[in-house]
C-alpha cells in the first residue's frame, strides 16, 4: 500500500490523501477490484469493504423521504 496526495484539477488545492492497494469489493454480486481508498482500511474489516458503486447504492438505500408537515 502507498499513500498518494490527490489534487483538484480546477485550482490545484490538495484534497484528502488516498491509500493505494489491491482489495476486492465484499458485495457477492460485484467483487470489483478496489485499487484506491480515501482511508486506511482496517484489516479486521476487509470483509465489509465496498467499491464506490456498491457504497453509493447502500448509502442511498438508507435515505428517508423528505419531511412533510401535515396540512
Amino acid at each position: 500500500m502507498s499513500l498518494k496526495m490527490a489534487y483538484n484539477d480546477n485550482d490545484g488545492a490538495p484534497q484528502r490523501q488516498r491509500v493505494e492497494g489491491n482489495w476486492v469489493c465484499s458485495n457477492p454480486d460485484c467483487k470489483a477490484a478496489i485499487t484506491s481508498l480515501p482511508f486506511q482500511p482496517d484489516p479486521s474489516r476487509l470483509n465489509q469493504l465496498l467499491c464506490g458503486d456498491c457504497h453509493r447504492a447502500r448509502v442511498s438505500s438508507f435515505k428517508r423521504p423528505p419531511f412533510r408537515r401535515a396540512a
